[in-house]
């Protein structure tokens, strides 16, 4: 049975597994408690913990942790609290309705605090009737706790960087626990959506390349340590993703070289050639192969991009302060300030039915569009404007057709700083491998003035 009295301050113990780690500022809780005194009971258990064990005397708080740390720097001496009798799992249960319920607590409290109770044996059902929350919602915050386990303390920082619920349960989604940890140091930041693309782009690429080496084993291809025979082909990561096939023929025979980034195949069917024909060749393919790398790559960084300025659009996450008459005003700007620009109609039908995720437009397509953005005209005027000024060809490199120098060189396209200046105004922020792509600091893009051999 509950019952109210006045406890002594030394006599009150802060729960050890209250949820709420930070209190934040007391400096104004405390002038109001020093000024009119404690205005609500605190709620606490009898007995309290010491290095895990529960032993009796005294109390611990339940409900009011705040407020008893503020009575402290008012220096008030007892606090009118309510005795009541909970089980251990009751008390966490109450603990974490109570910070949620004054949204107090951050997404990685939240997190660890439902993982508390599951590993208690409460099921996401008790959980949710218990705290009064969604089951969904317990479901994602235990999803949370899981992706946390591999880096504690990068999870706190990078809530406390801004990281959201969807970027950190995408780290659930990649495979390799390395690549994992190296995306908790880029989470929260601006080159979270950047970096998440590259380990995905690896997965996918280190997928295709096991496949590789598997039909050029059942091939019979030998896998050697250098270039050999005639060149006929690769794999990088940007045909990993368009699902591309070892050029093979029959009655050839085949070697392989397997390097960080590519699988380069090699036709080594015994011939007759002339030796000084057959080095000037592998010279210049060496050359050609160099440039093909370099060119999967930059090709791979423009797609990426491209994507993350698409999906922030799609998303509609923008700044309050922008209104939709001024995001149409950049689009209509377009047409003066670039109308040599061209894009099909096919390719601007393509994006907007994968903005408006509209698979089989019908008569009332427009209407459809109308009714699925009433709400948010901004979204409408971002996707036309994106859709009108950007695509997955814009790039910031371009092919050097000297003999000298690096095979790509830095490719000034201001059409492109106009849709990222647009973007920052709605809220956008570039990674950092934009940027180098932007200011031609990359490295496939710097000037080269040595002496071919």
């Amino acid at each position: 049975m509950n019952r109210m009295i006045t406890i002594p301050i030394t006599m009150l113990h802060p729960h050890p597994d209250n949820p709420r780690k930070d209190l934040g500022d007391l400096t104004e809780l405390a002038d109001s408690i020093r000024e009119q005194g404690i205005l609500q009971n605190l709620t606490v258990v009898q007995g309290h913990y010491e290095d895990g064990e529960h032993v009796d005397g005294d109390y611990t708080v339940i409900i009011g942790h705040r407020r008893l740390a503020a009575a402290k720097e008012a220096e008030l001496e007892t606090v009118p609290a309510v005795i009541t009798d909970m089980t251990y799992e009751e008390q966490i249960a109450t603990m974490l309705t109570e910070n949620i319920q004054r949204s107090d607590l951050t997404l990685y409290e939240e997190a660890q605090s439902f993982n508390q109770l599951s590993v208690m044996g409460w099921k996401t059902e008790d959980i949710a009737r218990k705290t009064g929350v969604s089951k969904s919602k317990v479901g994602k915050r235990l999803r949370v706790a899981k992706v946390a386990e591999l880096n504690n303390e990068g999870m706190k920082e990078a809530v406390g960087r801004g990281a959201t619920l969807e970027d950190i349960l995408e780290i659930e989604k990649i495979k390799d626990p390395e690549a994992q940890e190296n995306l908790f140091q880029y989470l929260g930041t601006r080159d979270f959506q950047n970096k998440l693309r590259m380990a995905q782009e690896r997965e996918i690429f280190e997928k295709a390349k096991s496949d590789w080496i598997e039909i050029l084993e059942k091939a019979g291809a030998e896998q050697v340590e250098g270039q050999t025979g005639k060149y006929v082909g690769a794999l990088y990561s940007w045909n990993a993703k368009a699902g591309a096939k070892p050029p093979l023929k029959e009655d050839r025979k085949y070697a392989y070289v397997v390097s960080e980034t590519s699988v380069n195949v090699y036709d080594v069917t015994e011939e007759d050639t002339d030796e000084e024909a057959q080095k000037l060749h592998e010279k210049i393919m060496a050359k050609a192969r160099e440039r093909d790398r370099q060119l999967a790559e930059l090709q791979s960084i423009t797609q990426r991009h491209y994507e993350l300025r698409t999906d922030f659009v799609h998303k509609a996450d923008f700044n309050e302060s922008i209104k939709a008459e001024q995001i149409f005003g950049y689009y209509a700007a377009t047409a003066i300030l670039f109308p040599g620009y061209y894009r099909s109609p096919t390719e601007i039908s393509n994006e907007l039915k994968e903005a408006f995720k509209i698979e089989k437009p019908s008569k009332s397509f427009g209407e459809d569009i109308v009714g699925t953005f009433a709400g948010d005209p901004r979204k409408l005027a971002a996707v036309m404007f994106l859709t009108a000024c950007d695509s997955g060809a814009s790039t910031y490199h371009k092919r050097n057709w000297s003999d000298r120098g690096h095979p790509f060189e830095y490719n000034v396209n201001p059409r492109l700083d106009y849709v990222y200046h647009v973007l920052g105004l709605l809220g956008y922020e570039m990674s950092e491998e934009e940027k180098m792509m932007q200011e031609g600091r990359h490295p496939y893009l710097q000037p080269d003035n040595e002496e071919e051999e």
